[in-house]
């Protein structure tokens, strides 16, 4: 049995986990910059636009190493979209330091 798409199958794991974790970190960042930016629809649009551009690049580049590649690199993006997208991960990114007196319950 052929096993030369297991390391495929690692480095699509990878590069997927990468391009989840700069697609919904941006969009993480995003959505914290809207209250704050003059014009937060052109952000949105932005923003969007650099991001789906960045993912489609990567998956087309995955793509061309094998489709067992491609393949680790779905898997990776939904791993990191289930990991940055639990509360309690974001909240104690951007909580801020705690206060004595008010530890989490």
């Amino acid at each position: 049995m052929n096993s030369d798409w297991i390391p495929w199958l690692g480095l699509g794991l990878g590069a997927g986990g990468l391009l989840g974790l700069a697609f919904f970190g941006g969009l993480m960042w995003t959505t914290r910059r809207l209250a704050t930016v003059e014009r937060p629809a052109l952000l949105l649009a932005g923003s969007l636009v650099v991001r789906m551009t960045l993912v489609a690049v990567g998956f087309v580049l995955v793509t061309l190493a094998s489709p067992a590649a491609l393949m680790g690199a779905v898997i990776g993006f939904v791993l990191s979209r289930v990991a940055l997208t639990r509360p309690t991960v974001i909240d104690r990114w951007f909580a801020g330091p705690v206060e004595v007196g008010e530890a989490d319950g």
